[in-house]
């Protein structure tokens, strides 16, 4: 099986390319493809007309300009999924993916998730390159944190009663504010050791770090600092107030001493 990389009409320079190609064979390694396929990287969004596309006969078009090289990426392992649907899954070229909530697209949201955050966090080396560019948004940090999404809905089923499915969590992160922290919150916040660190106690994030097998609190550190972090994302149902993903980042933000943005989505 091989895998031809396009990119005669693309912004992309050899830095970005190499990693796209890296990545490519990450994707291999955790779904294998058994036909050839061809990644074509192009400017041209009437080809692509959202940001990527698989098309018959094995070939991706991924949507380059203006963007940044992790949303990039994101893209490849979204339609890298949906090529693992038509190759090994069953699906036939003439049958029509239900674009939003159906099985496929589902599969291939929260997969494409996953596999970039362990190519992100196998891959350290690359993080200037993947997420050089521009800011992170809002959508960058809900797609990136699917998996935790996924664990919180059966997390509030289990053990807070609360029935609610992925698409209402990912429908209320987009609705939500980006905003500081507030500090009566954070008291009271559920599913986070954050609120136990008090400020100098970098030792104790760096235990919660190597228990979870997170990223280093030292890193997280000169992401806060810098303003380039992924914001915790937080739900509210009731009276609650959950974290659903970025324990590491507020416990180190408690232990620096800073009150770090959030956004909070409520049910």
């Amino acid at each position: 099986m091989k895998v031809c990389i396009k990119s005669p009409k693309s912004e992309l320079n050899q830095e970005q390319l190499e990693v796209v190609s890296s990545f490519v064979k990450f994707l291999q390694s955790q779904l294998p493809l058994s036909s050839d396929v061809e990644v074509n990287l192009t400017d041209d969004q009437s080809i692509t007309k959202t940001t990527g596309v698989r098309m018959p006969g094995s070939k991706m078009f991924i949507l380059a300009k203006g963007r940044m090289l992790i949303d990039i990426l994101r893209t490849i392992s979204h339609e890298w999924v949906h090529e693992y649907q038509y190759q090994k899954m069953g699906l036939d070229d003439k049958q029509k993916i239900q674009d939003i909530g159906g099985p496929e697209e589902n599969m291939s949201n929260i997969l494409s998730g996953i596999f970039i955050k362990k190519f992100d966090k196998q891959n350290p080396v690359f993080k200037d390159r993947i997420y050089e560019g521009k800011e992170k948004k809002k959508k960058d940090f809900i797609e990136d944190e699917i998996e935790e999404i996924e664990r919180t809905v059966e997390d509030l089923s289990r053990n807070y009663g609360v029935e609610t499915s992925v698409e209402d969590i990912v429908n209320a992160f987009e609705d939500a504010q980006e905003v500081q922290i507030p500090l009566e919150v954070w008291a009271k916040l559920q599913n986070t050791h954050s609120n136990l660190i008090k400020k100098g106690e970098m030792g104790k994030v760096k235990k919660i770090a190597k228990e979870f097998d997170k990223t280093s609190p030292i890193k997280l550190a000169k992401s806060l600092k810098s303003g380039n972090y992924d914001r915790p994302m937080i739900i509210k149902f009731g009276n609650v107030y959950y974290l659903v993903a970025g324990n590491t980042r507020l416990s180190t933000a408690a232990a620096l001493g800073m009150t770090p943005n959030v956004l909070i989505g409520q049910l």
